[in-house]
């Protein structure tokens, strides 16, 4: 349970309980390729026990739940709270649906809806009017600030007139280098698709920037002990589950992969690289460790491999 936090602009606090659910494959050898009987995805990582390897993890994020300063509580990855049951329960992938999200770092920069239409751009916080005003391309959007706890926001959409409030959640947690979220501007420029063709090698790391996206996001659930793991919204050629990876062969979620590129004759290529890595066999560690854990030993192999 998360302990009892002040609001600033609020006068009762609010408590949420989350629970976690056990879901752990015991395979330790495996083929990555794909599998002739799909498994349903995990939804929460059941186990973050720190082992040997994967001990540096936890040090990557720090707990902003005893933080004042409205601007640095602000620096979070937020989440609507009307979006995160869909989130968590999401098992169809012909299923779209919006999640909304603003990932707010302390350098000003921000993500917004990192899962669906992402948009970069920077962030201000006027104090005296309690006014967050985002600046994107070619547009702006202007929330005044009804209530900040560590692990809660609320806003009303000025911008539009709007008098809904929007409530938003977070783990009251923060990357100490912002390089290392997987939801920085940096780390997402693989989803945005080149104005030019691109030779092999561009292709490549392009393809290599996505496999880094994936490792990021796995070690960031192991940091803060995340009790959603979702892959909704992120494009991929490569299908995820617990103790298994395998390429994706549905044509929808295809046509997302080749939008990531110059065109589909570019896109192939991509795939033929990744395609080629999930021909080798990886050995999975051994041990009770949980899928999130082997799943990123594999697809650090296949970085390596690429």
């Amino acid at each position: 349970m998360i302990s009892r936090i002040k609001y600033y602009f609020l006068i009762s606090p609010l408590v949420f309980l989350f629970t976690a659910c056990n879901n752990q494959s015991d395979d330790e050898t495996i083929p990555v390729k794909e599998e002739t009987k799909k498994q349903q995805p995990s939804s929460v990582a059941d186990s973050y026990s720190v082992d040997t390897f994967y001990q540096a993890l936890p040090q990557l994020v720090e707990d902003l739940s005893a933080a004042t300063d409205i601007e640095n509580l602000l620096a979070q990855n937020w989440t609507n709270v009307d979006d995160i049951d869909a989130l968590r329960d999401w098992n169809n992938e012909s299923l779209e649906f919006p999640v909304r999200t603003f990932c707010m770092f302390t350098d000003k920069n921000v993500v917004k809806n990192v899962r669906n239409y992402m948009e970069t751009g920077t962030w201000y916080f006027d104090n005296a009017a309690k006014t967050i005003t985002f600046n994107f391309d070619g547009s702006k959007d202007v929330y005044k600030l009804k209530a900040l706890a560590a692990d809660e926001l609320r806003l009303t959409n000025i911008g539009i007139h709007s008098e809904t409030v929007l409530i938003f959640s977070s783990d009251a947690k923060r990357h100490k280098n912002a390089t290392t979220d997987p939801f920085y501007a940096s780390s997402l420029q693989w989803r945005i698709a080149p104005v030019r063709s691109e030779t092999d090698e561009q292709i490549r790391l392009r393809v290599k920037k996505y496999l880094e996206f994936f490792i990021l996001y796995y070690k960031d659930a192991i940091a803060r002990r995340a009790e959603i793991v979702s892959f909704y919204g992120f494009p991929s050629c490569i299908k995820w589950y617990a103790g298994g990876i395998y390429m994706q062969s549905d044509a929808d979620i295809l046509e997302n992969w080749h939008a990531l590129f110059y065109n589909k004759a570019e896109g192939d290529k991509g795939l033929k690289m990744v395609s080629k890595l999930l021909e080798k066999k990886y050995t999975w560690p051994k041990g009770n460790q949980n899928w999130i854990k082997k799943n990123l030993f594999v697809l650090e192999e296949m970085y390596k491999n690429l």
